[in-house]
């Protein structure tokens, strides 16, 4: 297909950049070449930054950048760079940050207006076309005429950027107070969906985060209506339309209080994420649903967002032919054609009628629970769920027949580190000795695919080919991963690869004064400032997973020192976390861990991995697993290995109970807080 126009985007790999390869704007990618034409011919620049699998940046692209006219006052005015978010977050965190000063809130699509180095002076999110062009006239006047005033408009967004750093000093007190988190949860309960579970808001994110603090927390506390508040949020989650019922895996947010009408796009960090929550929940509970959730969401990863070659893709679009969900929804007599027999069964369990509860259409929303539902049809439980398993069955296969979603099929290093711990959850839970083989393969790809011998991690894989230096949250989740392997496998090539990596990362990302991470390597250029990722969202903050992670190595390593960093880390965060937990939740997790005693169970012997095995299905947060069935020169090893018998070993710090031989036994020493 001859196409009319073709940009600089046409040599890149990513799918958001190609999407926009013959738009008439005159794109440029993140270059030295597009700064440098912008100063050599005196133009701001256009900052345009989206996603593959972002619905309203696609309804811009198509709006806008696909308009002739709007096209030519952008390339008459401005140099006009397109930014993947997903492969560059460091340059979307700076303008997203921008965005947020100028107009308190941002999102995707966004747009920042810069000078030619870069500096932004103003920017938004959406814009209808009529919007854009009459900002695009407006500025590009005030720069012929006015200059000064966009400089400095750009010179104090600059500043304000520049001091936007919450952690510039280290704490001096290294002491965390529980009193002080319980009080922040008890406000926050204010704040929770007593119905349909999450936080009373208008849009709702599962937040797996969030959640995993709330159900460690109740852990430690004991406080039910924590654990009450999580399950009715996992239950409403695995009901809801943001679940697709059909095939399995998580939609982005919920668009209602209810979880009922999701943004279709599927993100293989919100997957992987939830099967580990999922997981860990099962272990408190032993609920039914969540096993379903969790087996049949991993089957929907290996289906559509797996490569054969080891490693996942990065995300589905909401849409398909053009419209939004137009995978995922049915019309009332479409269902009624294609599984007449079961419509009774549907309607009594799903939110199926002629009216449908989506823009006419239906999308899959459990109204009541399978036990309810079986007591209403008089007929048992396992008769229930054998036939909507052969309803789904049919739907499926029909289902599949559809335009499928576009797919972003390029792997991003974090997002993959995520999915193996996700997939080793999972095994803990389940037993499924092909969860751990999928976990390895990954392991595997990123390894032999990502890491160079200098331990330079790459951010992207696509196409056989590597691209972008990775940045904090690649290597704090990969090195989260393999202690997650250590672990379950006992191998110590992980244990080693995760302490080289944390060295590599302390040399080239951290902030010697504050002990905190820069998000990028001192070995890329820094582009305003170096940022420091802090805030837990929908994704955890680097910081917070590599302090976790410097706990976890520091008992089970020589590095005593890093349990130091990890404290002062946590203390950097203590007051944000007791003001703010939701937003703060993985170092919440962190202080517990800190807080209260936290242990370390060896086991070592020939029995070592059966037992081993028998106690990952348990919920355990305040643990940390190591065994061996070999003698062994690892610290954690020195001295409690006996060829002729199966040993574990309850230690805290540097002390240790005295050896027992039944893992029951062990329970007890851990149980005695």
């Amino acid at each position: 297909m001859k196409h009319k126009y073709t940009n600089h985007l046409i040599n890149e790999a990513s799918p958001y950049l190609l999407e926009h390869a013959h738009n008439p704007v005159d794109w440029y990618p993140w270059c030295k070449e597009a700064f440098d034409k912008a100063k050599r011919e005196n133009k701001p620049l256009i900052i345009s930054i989206g996603y593959s699998s972002c619905h309203w940046c696609h309804v811009m692209a198509k709006e806008s950048f696909e308009d002739e006219d709007i096209a030519q006052i952008m390339n008459d005015n401005f140099v006009c760079i397109k930014v993947d978010r997903e492969e560059q977050p460091d340059i979307d965190r700076i303008y997203i940050n921008a965005v947020e000063m100028i107009t308190g809130s941002a999102g995707w699509p966004l747009n920042c207006f810069a000078l030619p180095d870069g500096t932004p002076f103003y920017g938004g999110t959406y814009f209808r076309p009529n919007q854009w062009k009459s900002i695009l006239l407006q500025i590009a006047k005030k720069w012929k005429q006015t200059p000064q005033e966009l400089i400095l408009a750009a010179e104090h967004l600059k500043a304000g950027l520049i001091q936007r750093d919450i952690v510039s000093m280290p704490a001096q007190n290294t002491r965390l107070f529980m009193g002080k988190i319980m009080q922040a949860v008890e406000k926050w309960k204010h704040d929770f969906d007593p119905v349909y579970g999450g936080n009373k808001t208008k849009l709702k994110f599962p937040m797996p985060a969030t959640l995993n603090f709330l159900l460690d927390y109740s852990y430690y506390t004991e406080d039910s209506s924590i654990l009450n508040h999580v399950q009715n949020t996992l239950n409403h989650i695995a009901w809801g339309g943001i679940y697709d019922q059909i095939g399995g895996g998580f939609a982005r947010y919920s668009t209602d209080r209810r979880w009922l009408v999701p943004h279709f796009e599927k993100m293989l960090y919100d997957n992987a994420q939830l099967i580990d929550l999922y997981s860990k929940a099962y272990k408190v509970t032993g609920s039914g649903l969540y096993k379903h959730v969790v087996m049949q969401t991993i089957n929907f990863l290996q289906r559509e967002m797996y490569n054969q070659q080891g490693y996942f893709y990065s995300a589905l679009d909401a849409d398909s032919d053009g419209h939004e969900g137009k995978f995922y929804t049915w019309a009332y007599e479409e269902l009624d054609s294609l599984v007449p027999e079961y419509m009774d069964i549907l309607r009594e369990v799903y939110e199926i009628n002629h009216t449908g509860n989506w823009e006419g259409k239906i999308i899959f929303y459990k109204r009541r629970t399978l036990d309810e539902a079986a007591h209403n049809l008089r007929i048992t439980q396992d008769e229930l769920e054998e036939k909507l398993g052969k309803a789904r069955e049919k739907l499926f296969e029909y289902r599949n027949q559809r335009i499928h979603p576009g797919l972003d099929d390029k792997a991003i290093t974090s997002w993959n580190a995520m999915a193996i711990s996700g997939l080793v959850s999972a095994y803990q839970a389940f037993g499924q000795e092909n969860y751990l083989e999928i976990a390895l393969k990954v392991e595997q790809h990123i390894e032999t695919k990502m890491l160079e011998h200098d331990l330079t991690l790459w951010r992207i894989y696509k196409d056989g080919k590597r691209k972008i230096h990775g940045y904090m949250d690649d290597y704090a989740f990969f090195i989260k991963a393999l202690i997650d392997l250590f672990q379950v496998t006992g191998n110590e090539h992980y244990l080693s690869l995760a302490t080289s990596l944390t060295q590599y990362a302390q040399e080239h990302f951290e902030d010697e004064q504050t002990s905190m991470f820069y998000y990028t390597s001192d070995r890329v250029p820094t582009h305003i400032k170096r940022e420091k990722e802090v805030t837990d969202n929908v994704i955890p903050s680097s910081n917070a997973v590599m302090a976790i992670n410097l706990l976890y190595l520091s008992k089970i390593t020589e590095h005593t020192e890093w349990d130091e960093q990890a404290s002062q880390m946590s203390a950097n965060i203590a007051e944000y976390l007791y003001q703010y937990p939701g937003y703060f939740s993985a170092w919440g997790q962190l202080a517990m861990k800190q807080i209260y005693p936290f242990y370390e169970l060896v086991i070592t012997g020939g029995q070592a991995a059966n037992i081993a095995k028998r106690f990952m299905k348990l919920y355990k947060p305040d643990v940390v697993l190591a065994f061996t069935d070999r003698p062994s020169s690892l610290k954690i090893f020195k001295n409690r290995f006996h060829k002729d018998k199966t040993l574990l070993f309850v230690c805290q710090g540097n002390t240790c109970k005295l050896a027992v031989t039944k893992l029951s036994q062990a329970l007890e020493l851990l149980d005695k807080k």
